[in-house]
């Protein structure tokens, strides 16, 4: 599969989660003789007026204009941005899979008759709210942060968030993003790996850190991250390698949490997580999860050092 860098013309699809509107913003700036079409206008509202003229809006009312738009425009490749959610109100599926929906059968027309490779960047997200995790501030058992996974062409970020009751779901990137400022140095060392600029807004990102662990079986990873809750002390945790961490025998990782100011917290001494293992190709055996997706989609990943 091509990076994205080697694409001129690019339609991107499920733009409006924050994800896609930041990524579409990032290729913009980054790679000045890309050309993208969306689906919708509302990313429109958050690019400069320079890079406008870089961004064409699809409209589509049926399956005919999205044939007929492939044959005029032929982009190079798709990249499909598919966000499921927990709550059924806002659930949003994947179009290519979903042959019932009006883009997911002209795709599949397409796809069935070209050499494209569409390129998926999925974004799961659960919204779980305080009242529905019994002692969370004591145990906090199974609870993925940030969870990548890779296989083929498809690209997965998983972030399950612990909500107070009167918050809406669409505002918890902006409580979740607000407590990682300033808190880039930890009592447990961080790798520096950074998904920054690119899952959140840069405006109010100061750094996401995450590791990659080595698994026991095969050549199997895990990226872990832990996320501070703003109700609690409970500080950015970042996996620290692999030498820190005990598999248990539910397949559980136990951390210490520890933060350099307030040590190690009693409560929060064993706190388990529950990771999920992913299997890469062969060929990424030996790269870093920073090398992975910035060749994936070709956007380089700032590494942020300082403490």
């Amino acid at each position: 599969m091509k990076p994205i860098r080697s694409f001129q013309h690019i339609l991107i699809i499920g733009e409006t989660h924050f994800v896609g509107k930041t990524l579409v913003i990032q290729l913009l700036n980054q790679y000045s003789d890309i050309e993208i079409w969306v689906t919708e206008s509302s990313v429109l509202n958050e690019v400069e007026d320079d890079l406008k003229t870089r961004i064409h809006l699809l409209k589509i009312s049926n399956k005919k204009d999205f044939i007929d738009a492939w044959r005029v425009y032929s982009w190079d490749t798709v990249l499909h941005l598919v966000s499921k959610y927990k709550d059924n109100s806002i659930e949003y599926k994947s179009a290519l899979h979903d042959q019932k929906s009006l883009l997911g059968g002209a795709m599949l027309e397409i796809v069935q008759s070209t050499r494209l490779e569409p390129l998926y960047v999925e974004i799961e997200t659960d919204w779980v709210f305080e009242d529905e995790v019994s002692g969370i501030t004591e145990d906090a058992e199974e609870v993925n942060v940030l969870f990548l996974e890779n296989y083929t062409n498809r690209i997965g970020i998983e972030t399950t968030n612990i909500l107070s009751k009167d918050m809406q779901p669409s505002h918890w990137i902006f409580s979740f993003i607000k407590s990682l400022e300033n808190k880039t140095s930890f009592g447990v060392p961080c790798d520096a790996m950074v998904l920054r600029d690119w899952i959140a807004l840069e405006d109010y990102l100061e750094a996401i850190c995450v590791v990659l662990a080595k698994g026991d079986v095969g050549n199997q990873y895990t990226i872990v991250g832990f996320n501070e809750w703003t109700n609690y002390d409970l500080m950015l945790l970042i996996g620290a390698t692999y030498d820190r961490l005990e598999v248990r025998e539910n397949g559980a990782f136990k951390f210490k949490l520890c933060n350099e100011k307030i040590g190690c917290r009693k409560s929060y001494e064993e706190t388990k997580i529950g990771l999920s293992f992913l299997s890469l190709d062969k060929t990424f055996k030996s790269k870093s999860v920073y090398d992975i997706v910035g060749e994936l989609i070709g956007v380089p990943l700032s590494l942020v050092t300082k403490g």
